[in-house]
């Protein structure tokens, strides 16, 4: 009791300075980062240190109770106490912000090399105590632990760099990535199955099973990405319900052997522990971990510094690492023997439900915390205009939260006296009125501070899945009454929690989402949660006598999830707009569909088009105030001589359309648009809205790079792309040298490509490497085989083609707009192929290295003149 005592004062003693350090170096040099030095005294700082060093101090001591636990685990007794005397002081390296004295500048970046020297840190110290006992003081099941962590890792990586290279393929509309977040659940699901049947049949081999399962999954990673490049080519032109099977197939050999490993250790672990809850917990906290910790490392490491290819390769070498270990260590597993550190008091005898309810439960624990997930993808996404890393943290901190629950559920399954149906209950009426609050705080939160609001989704993200990741390793334990081929019965549970897991994504991804708002599917979700509650409660033995009382709480709750429901009023925009919430106020139209979020909003310019959080464009076709670049529009009049046929990405607020269909020299207009409402938009605003039944243009609403693959005949004189922010999630496709080139097939003899570079000077650098011809005019870049040769007099002419109505849209008349047209007229078109080229400072956008949505952060770590002494 003393040495757990003077534990926790070191604690306290430690991780207090630590956290106030680390929140005043942050916040001090985001501060002088914005050239604010005076604003460090004033009570808004002051309040931001307070709060950040509370969340710090509170994130450290929950890690530290984890590193504890897992550490408790994973050493022997002597081992432990040795480990406790000097794990306070790994914690030391969170001070690394307090080099923002030299310049070093707070990031993600330096955040995640902080804990990476973090966890260096804590493993030297496990080595260091195990070696200083004198004996081997790891404990057998400890080593497969660290492994399964190392494999749940491996796995997360494979899947979100396949992800990628599908939907460069497939394209990015939600049925694509619906359909492949399903298909990969669903071959966990059959692997599940599998592992369990062979956990049976081979009850003395779980070690070498596991050990085929990763070699594998391994081998497969090798061929993965050229494999999978070539099924998605081959199956391109495969209808919505022919490409299900084919993704099936494409994935089920390492999906299949992914879900497959957790049931064979689950039977390997109940020979040490005896205890199905426990075994089940212990695995599932270290592969979820492992799979939380790969998503942050793969979108803020391995894809800044190294791309899609070698982050397969590190994937497949800690597979085959997995591997070795295990055939190394799989020779001492003595199974059937417990570690010293287990008492018998917690091999407790287990009085087991129905089994057809724990597969009931397990099925809709799966349902309820994906479609949770897919609400808070989205939601997130849209509050930081769709930045490329939000999917992965989400899904992080997602899986952060199933792991710490199942770590908990560990600690549940030792205690007799646990009522599950009871607490499982609990854990539904929780979760049902935490998930819809959480948003209506991070609404709140927003309008003073969105980085604030940021770090409080995450926060709910992970306490929502705190509370349904016990679900599955209760389930396990108290559905499962035998003491050997316990991974049979596992795997079935699994299954269940698998096909749940499957039928949320594909109802709210093709459903829900389609027919209802963001809002109400968020509410709809904590109705659901409590009433799955209160219908476990009302049939759980011993409270059925309470049910006036119950009745009470199920009212309250219902009128508190009104109350935040009403409070939700607005929470787009106040999450969009953050503290101009009040000046730019509610939105002026919102249209929601199951493709993404378009909204309208009107300032003294006009009104603005965002899709998805981010500028879309204005209303207007004024070149004479051209609050939306509209003469970029008029400008193709100068880079092509004779566009007939011209292909439109994007539809947006129709104006660029608008404007094109008005060219009296394109005779055909194809515009491929991702959302269809933008359509319903647009339908809003004339004469924007004559487009939508124009002689001239043919609408088509589908993912802009699956339509090119899927009409190879279809040639163009002309294509133009105003093209999102480069730094967008899945810009890369737009943008890369592979769309170039499938873009360039579809250009007539002469041809020019006319798309929006968004700043990035890596957009031009790539056209020259891929074309003959590149310029460009004002932020857009015109890419050709053909040299751009158009005379002056040539150009003043088809600009004078723009008509509607037999009037001329750039009346020249008008001082204002002859002196616009002929700076058009004259700009110089010369072309600046071996100027990009020459540029050394500049990299090909590809697929695989995704340049401008992860690999650009990693230049801005370091600046000398923001250094604090600078300051004082």
């Amino acid at each position: 009791m003393d040495t757990d005592n003077a534990q926790a004062t070191s604690g306290w003693v430690v991780l207090g300075p630590v956290s106030l350090g680390f929140s005043f170096s942050l916040f001090l040099s985001q501060s002088l980062s914005r050239g604010d030095f005076s604003g460090i005294a004033h009570t808004p700082f002051l309040i931001q240190v307070l709060l950040g060093t509370t969340l710090m101090f509170w994130g450290l001591h929950l890690l530290r109770s984890a590193a504890i636990r897992y550490a408790s685990g994973l050493l022997g007794k002597k081992a432990f106490v040795r480990y406790q005397r000097c794990e306070i002081y790994t914690y030391l390296v969170f001070s690394l912000p307090l080099l923002g004295y030299i310049g070093v500048l707070p990031s993600i970046l330096l955040f995640w090399v902080t804990t990476a020297f973090y966890l260096i840190l804590q493993l030297a110290l496990i080595a260091f105590s195990s070696k200083s006992t004198g004996s081997t003081a790891v404990t057998p099941s400890g080593k497969f632990a660290l492994l399964f962590l190392i494999s749940g890792a491996s796995s997360l990586m494979y899947q979100i760099v396949w992800q990628r290279v599908l939907f460069a393929a497939y394209g990015i509309n939600i049925e694509t990535v619906t359909l492949i977040v399903s298909v990969f659940m669903f071959g966990l699901g059959i692997g599940a199955l599998l592992g369990g049947y062979l956990s049976q049949k081979f009850e003395r081999k779980l070690v070498l099973l596991f050990i085929l399962c990763e070699v594998s999954i391994g081998l497969f990673g090798i061929i993965s990405i050229p494999l999978l490049k070539t099924v998605a080519a081959g199956t391109v032109h495969y209808s919505l319900v022919q490409t299900i099977p084919a993704l099936f197939f494409l994935l089920c050999v390492p999906t299949i052997f992914m879900g497959a490993t957790l049931p064979i250790l689950t039977a390997h672990f109940h020979g040490y522990f005896k205890n199905v809850g426990k075994s089940v917990g212990v695995l599932y906290f270290c592969n979820t971990l492992g799979a939380a910790t790969a998503c942050i490392l793969t979108v803020d490491i391995f894809f800044l510094f190294f791309g899609q290819n070698q982050t397969i390769l590190i994937a497949v070498i800690l597979n085959l690492m997995i591997a070795v270990l295990a055939w190394l260590w799989g020779g001492s597993q003595k199974a059937g023997t417990s570690p010293e550190h287990v008492k018998v008091s917690q091999m407790v005898p287990v009085r087991p439900l129905s089994y057809a309810l724990i597969l009931a439960l397990s099925m809709t624990a799966g349902f309820i915390s994906l479609s949770q997930e897919i609400l808070w993808v989205r939601f997130v996404s849209y509050m930081s205009q769709s930045r490329p890393h939000v999917f992965a943290h989400v899904l992080g901190f997602f899986l952060l939260g199933i792991s710490m629950g199942a770590k908990y559920a560990e600690r549940l399954s030792i205690q007799s006296a646990l009522r599950p149906i009871v607490h499982i209950g609990k854990i539904y009426a929780v979760n049902g009125l935490l998930f819809p609050i959480g948003f209506f705080v991070i609404g709140e939160a927003a309008q003073f501070d969105k980085t604030y609001a940021m770090g409080l989704a995450y926060t709910f993200i992970f306490i929502n899945a705190f509370l349904t990741g016990q679900i599955f390793p209760l389930l396990c334990h108290f559905g499962i009454n035998r003491e050997i081929h316990v991974g049979a019965p596992v795997s079935r549970i699994y299954l269940a929690n698998i096909i749940g897991s499957t039928i949320g994504p594909l109802l709210m991804g093709f459903f829900l989402l389609q027919y209802f708002s963001l809002k109400m599917n968020i509410l709809l979700m904590g109705w659901l949660g409590l009433l799955l509650s209160g219908s476990l409660m009302l049939h759980a033995p011993g409270l059925k006598g309470r049910i006036w009382r119950m009745g009470g709480v199920a009212v309250l709750s219902g009128l508190c999830l009104v109350a935040v429901g009403e409070g939700m009023r607005n929470v787009l925009e106040k999450v969009h707009f953050g503290s101009d919430f009040s000046l730019k106020g509610p939105y002026k139209y919102l249209h929601e569909n199951r493709s993404g979020i378009i909204a309208v909003n009107s300032n003294e310019s006009g009104d603005i088009i965002y899709g998805g959080g981010a500028y879309d464009g204005h209303f207007a076709n004024s070149i004479r105030e051209d609050s939306n670049g509209i003469a970029r529009t008029y400008m193709v009049a100068a880079i092509h001589p004779d566009p007939k046929k011209v292909l439109v990405m994007g539809l947006a607020s129709g104006s660029w359309v608008w404007v094109l269909s008005q060219y009296e020299k394109i005779e055909r207009l194809t515009v491929v648009e991702i959302n269809p409402g933008y359509a319903g938009i647009v339908s809003r605003y004339p004469p924007y809205n004559e487009i939508l039944n124009h002689p001239k243009v043919h609408l088509h609403f589908t993912d802009i790079r699956r339509w090119l693959l899927r009409h190879p005949d279809e040639k163009f004189d002309l294509i133009v792309a105003n093209v999102t922010h480069n730094w967008r999630s899945n810009t890369t496709s737009l943008l890369s040298a592979e769309f170039l080139r499938v873009s360039k097939d579809h250009l007539n003899p002469g041809g020019v490509l006319y798309y929006n570079s968004t700043g990035s000077e890596h957009v031009p650098h790539t056209a020259a490497r891929n074309f003959k011809h590149v310029t460009t005019y004002s932020n857009f870049v015109a890419a050709s085989d053909h040299p751009f040769s158009l005379s002056e007099e040539h150009k003043r002419k088809n600009l004078s083609l723009f008509t509607r109505d037999e009037q001329p849209l750039l009346d020249t008349t008008d001082t204002a707009i002859a002196s616009i047209v002929q700076a058009m007229a004259s700009h110089p078109l010369d072309d600046q192929v071996k100027e990009w080229l020459l540029r050394t400072d500049l990299r090909e956008i590809t697929d695989a290295n995704m340049l401008t949505e992860f690999r650009m952060t990693r230049l801005s770590w370091f600046n000398r003149r923001l250094a604090w002494r600078r300051g004082w």
